[in-house]
């Protein structure tokens, strides 16, 4: 497997949590806690393949204010994502598991699908510069 089939197989898993936010965000009523973690998730592949793309082998986090840094270092531009990455952090874990409630409004559902979809997008233009967005 070539360097190039592994980051393409991080943004087809990355596009995949998009797409099961998406879906989820237009039930009646919508899996808030849900959206959010594949949210989280997208974000989190795409920085990955960012940092695969650099040859790096990405730590083990969920932390995507972590991962915006450590991009950064490739190309500074990343450090616009830290605060969305640190928003978009505490989605990782807590919504997984039934004894944590996280009120999440449908405006922060909103907004995290457009954060993990900027992410995604930013990631892919800088890796395929060439190539429209998957």
């Amino acid at each position: 497997m070539t360097v190039t089939d592994l980051i393409e197989q991080w943004f087809q898993k990355a596009k995949s949590d998009l797409n099961a936010a998406k879906t989820l965000a237009k039930l009646k009523p919508p899996e808030k806690d849900i959206v959010c973690f594949h949210c989280q998730q997208a974000a989190e592949k795409a920085l990955k393949a960012y940092l695969i793309f650099h040859d790096v082998e990405p730590e083990r986090t969920h932390d995507l204010e972590k991962l915006c840094k450590d991009c950064g270092q490739y190309d500074d531009s990343f450090f616009k994502f830290l605060g969305i990455g640190k928003i978009m952090s505490k989605y990782a874990v807590q919504p997984r598991y039934p004894s944590y409630f996280l009120n999440i409004t449908e405006t922060e559902t909103e907004q995290a699908i457009e954060y993990a979809q900027s992410i995604y997008d930013f990631c892919w233009v800088k890796i395929f510069p060439d190539s429209s967005v998957q």
